[in-house]
């Protein structure tokens, strides 16, 4: 049950998806005698909101790429292979950020 509550929390953070999906979509996936053991659906659905809006305040209201700092998730692809290929750096005003893959 943990894992599956931990999978609906990390998809929360990780994915765009919205949270009746993330939740319908974790759902799917328990044993009904795990999903009895789950928190109330209105708990787990503000536990999913807050994971976003936690996510989101990240890059908060920066003005330029100067400010930004990239969390260490997005320097990653979800494979755990490099992502963010250069960075100039922060405070740089004429910032410069390559995300990309090796993989062609």
């Amino acid at each position: 049950m943990l894992k599956g509550y931990s999978e609906i929390k990390r998809q929360a953070i990780d994915s765009e998806i919205s949270t009746r999906s993330i939740l319908s979509a974790g759902i799917q996936k328990l044993h009904p005698c795990s999903i009895a053991k789950l928190p109330e659906f209105q708990s787990i659905k503000q536990t999913i909101r807050n994971h976003k809006s936690a996510d989101e305040e990240t890059f908060g209201n920066t003005t330029s790429a100067a400010e930004i700092q990239i969390p260490p998730k997005y320097k990653v692809t979800l494979k755990d292979q490099p992502f963010l290929m250069f960075d100039s750096g922060m405070g740089d005003e004429a910032r410069i950020i390559v995300f990309s893959t090796h993989k062609m």
